[in-house]
């Protein structure tokens, strides 16, 4: 006699969703990738009211940085009673404190409680009692989740280690890469740019080597396909992009792109360079999803040397520092080197191939049917 069909996980995602972010980006690319049935997020409250009109069910019932919202949350997977929770956090987004209150409620005993954590580094900045108890906290959930073989050998240099596992960042389909053009040094070379404008992505020193860079490629143009992002670091970093262009008399040699764009209009504008570079200066973040998104576009990637980088391992251009100077004889040394630049392409072609949202979101999916069935199950 045939078993009965299994029924559908129940499962609540904890998620910004809605706010323009890395992490709510990132939410909504796995989450299209699990079964739609059952599946509700628990959003910030400023998610548009659009954003349910299609795709999983949305709830509004936490807020970015309150840190008093933890009965709310509470109250909604009581209300929903699913097997499983997930939550996706980031420190700036959900502070440790109010993620630690929540893996301790009540509510959440007897379900498996799945946390996916964006940035591990932020914890080596608490205070030795505080950074225990969110420890403390981890410990009961059923899986961590993190990106790179660092934020997991971290995690085990603090004592998180039975329960931590690594889910790869889900990367969109690539586009095939083309040919990459031989040019000369009179040729109108397009570099390319793409991230949130905020400080330590490197733009306004990118905008410097520009100026260095025509020294030697006199028509080489700058693409920046830079998102503002609406909080006061935000509008400072602007501020200084613009100051930066205008300073080295670049109007006319910088397209400087400052909307929200859809995916697929970004990539087509990154399509059009020969050569995409991440400036970032620094960084505490554990991965990056603008290297995930240029790297999809179908055009080589030139990184800093920064850890944050280390994921994309030899499908990505290393150059050699983060100052102008160095931005700008690693991008001509790249831009003469066609050979180089069409073996990173492929090569990233297939990085992102073997860590699609697709096949990532099926093996999430698999880990919550086991975690919601119990250890018990057949």
């Amino acid at each position: 006699m045939l078993a009965p069909p299994a029924q559908p996980v129940r499962v609540a995602w904890v998620s910004p969703w809605g706010v323009r972010c890395g992490v709510a980006e990132y939410s909504r690319h796995l989450a299209g990738h699990l079964p739609p049935e059952g599946l509700v997020v628990l959003a910030d409250q400023r998610t548009p009211e659009a954003d349910g009109a299609s795709g999983p069910r949305i709830r509004r019932d936490w807020q970015i940085g309150d840190l008093a919202c933890v009965g709310q949350l509470a109250a909604a997977v009581a209300q929903e009673d699913p097997h499983a929770v997930v939550v996706q956090h980031q420190p700036g987004l959900m502070p440790w404190p109010l993620l630690a209150g929540f893996l301790r409620h009540p509510v959440l005993a007897g379900r498996a409680a799945v946390v996916t954590l964006h940035n591990t580094r932020h914890l080596l900045n608490l205070g030795a009692q505080e950074r225990q108890a969110v420890l403390d906290a981890l410990g009961g959930a059923a899986r961590v989740l993190v990106h790179t073989l660092g934020d997991l050998n971290g995690l085990k240099r603090l004592g998180l280690v039975g329960n931590v596992a690594l889910l790869p960042h889900g990367v969109p389909v690539p586009r095939a890469p083309g040919p990459a053009r031989a040019l000369a040094a009179t040729d109108a070379a397009l570099v390319g740019c793409y991230g949130f404008l905020l400080p330590g992505k490197g733009v306004p020193q990118l905008v410097a080597a520009l100026a260095l860079l025509r020294r030697r490629w006199s028509a080489a143009r700058l693409r920046l396909v830079t998102a503002a992002y609406p909080a006061p670091e935000g509008e400072a970093e602007l501020a200084a992009c613009r100051d930066a262009i205008a300073a080295a008399g670049l109007d006319g040699a910088v397209e400087l792109i400052t909307d929200f764009l859809p995916h697929g209009q970004s990539m087509d504008l990154l399509a059009e360079c020969e050569l995409v570079v991440l400036p970032y200066q620094h960084s505490l973040e554990a991965s990056s999803a603008a290297l995930r998104t240029v790297m999809a576009a179908g055009v080589p990637v030139a990184v800093t040397p920064l850890p944050l980088f280390d994921e994309a391992g030899s499908a990505v251009l290393r150059l050699s520092g983060t100052d102008p100077d160095s931005l700008a004889d690693g991008i001509a040394d790249l831009l003469a080197d066609p050979a180089q630049r069409a073996a990173a392409a492929m090569a990233a072609y297939g990085w992102c191939m073997e860590r699609s949202w697709g096949s990532t979101g099926l093996r999430l999916a698999g880990m919550l049917r086991g975690l919601a069935a119990g250890p018990d199950a057949p």
